[in-house]
């Protein structure tokens, strides 16, 4: 008798019929074996009172997932012990209308739809919905499945308890969302920035162009005033130098900058002491105009020079070197000593005939002397 039933339970997977409808391949689960002594000839069976004395609704009892039984119409004929998941309230739905189990009103217009194209077409069909009974609910997924009793059709209904993993999906879907918003913030947030930076390139090259237009008109002015422009670093070497030293000292600027300090063109002596005081305007940060030094031409001669310089720094107030100009009054030197040497000549003839300083009188038009008394 045991290996007898244990047959039955065994043909629950095994008993699968091929049915032709409508040309379609179909798939039922033949559970004649199974009821073959609890089925009556005529093929009713009181399925609701009686189906947990069977082999099969022993099957459904052992399973530990909620397992209900649909008839055609779509009222509920048995819930096994595991429909306690839903809700404990699951043995009063048998009878019942297999849509009530769904909360929201499309769910249950959709589970008719579902059992009347399960019943209809025979192929087994999978959907996900909420299920609810009294105040518990689940998220389940639903495994509608065909099953036939001789000559009676019905619906084996398996549900997977989905709740855990719907929130976790609800949560994955939010993180999502979240980052999505996060990221589009982010994008438009970089967007600005960018835009800004934009505006800001374009106003630093509007700026840089401005001023090297402004560079230019002073180099051209101060070119054609015979200004040298330069600029050495903070040990003096040239960084710098616009044409007009060529016409001042025979140097091409390739011949200075980089490659000569700025002392090096000293005339020799005086090149230790002019160096010295420049250098202490250098520690002191401080500018300085008018600083007369004479310079060595490439030819040789002397040039006297004036120059004038101020002191470049960065943001933190670091020396970085200094920038100025010099202009050359060898010829205007020349002519104070010559025009020194005539006064000179003209106090000591004045001396030797007598006669001091004289002046002319406008109003009179007449010249006045002073004679020394000696």
């Amino acid at each position: 008798m045991t290996e007898k039933k244990s047959r039955r339970l065994d043909s629950l997977d095994d008993k699968r019929k091929s049915l032709p409808h409508g040309g379609v391949g179909t798939e039922t689960i033949d559970l004649n074996s199974l009821f073959a002594k609890d089925v009556t000839d005529s093929g009713s069976f009181e399925i609701q009172g009686e189906i947990w004395t069977t082999a099969f609704g022993k099957v459904l009892q052992a399973l530990p997932i909620p397992i209900l039984l649909v008839d055609q119409p779509g009222n509920i004929m048995a819930a096994n012990k595991a429909c306690r998941k839903i809700g404990a309230g699951y043995k009063m739905m048998v009878g019942k209308p297999f849509s009530r189990l769904f909360a929201i009103p499309p769910d249950a217009l959709q589970c008719e739809s579902l059992v009347s194209t399960v019943l209809s077409t025979r192929k087994t069909s999978v959907w996900e919905a909420l299920l609810k009974i009294d105040k518990n609910s689940i998220w389940g997924r639903l495994t509608f499945r065909s099953i036939r009793m001789r000559d009676q059709r019905c619906l084996l209904v398996l549900v997977e308890d989905l709740s855990l993993e719907k929130k976790q999906r609800l949560l994955d879907k939010k993180n999502k969302e979240d980052l999505e918003t996060r990221v589009k913030e982010r994008t438009e947030q970089l967007r600005r920035l960018n835009e800004e930076l934009l505006s800001e390139v374009a106003d630093r090259k509007r700026s840089e162009e401005a001023l090297r237009k402004s560079e230019e008109r002073f180099r051209q002015i101060a070119e054609n005033a015979g200004e040298w422009i330069w600029e050495v670093d903070p040990k003096g070497v040239y960084r710098y130098c616009s044409s007009a030293v060529e016409s001042i000292l025979g140097y091409s600027p390739d011949e200075l900058v980089g490659k000569k300090h700025f002392y090096d063109l000293f005339a020799p002596e005086v090149r230790e002491d002019l160096k010295e005081a420049a250098l202490a305007a250098f520690g002191c940060k401080e500018p300085f105009q008018n600083f007369l030094n004479p310079n060595v031409h490439k030819n040789g001669e002397i040039r006297i020079l004036e120059t004038s310089g101020s002191p470049v720094q960065d943001n933190k107030g670091n020396l970085i070197g200094y920038r100025g100009t010099d202009k050359e009054i060898t010829d205007r030197r020349k002519t104070e000593e010559a025009l020194r040497t005539s006064e000179a000549l003209l106090s000591n003839a004045l001396t030797m005939a007598h006669l001091g300083p004289w002046e002319y009188d406008v109003t009179k038009d007449l010249n006045a002397y002073a004679f020394n008394s000696e």
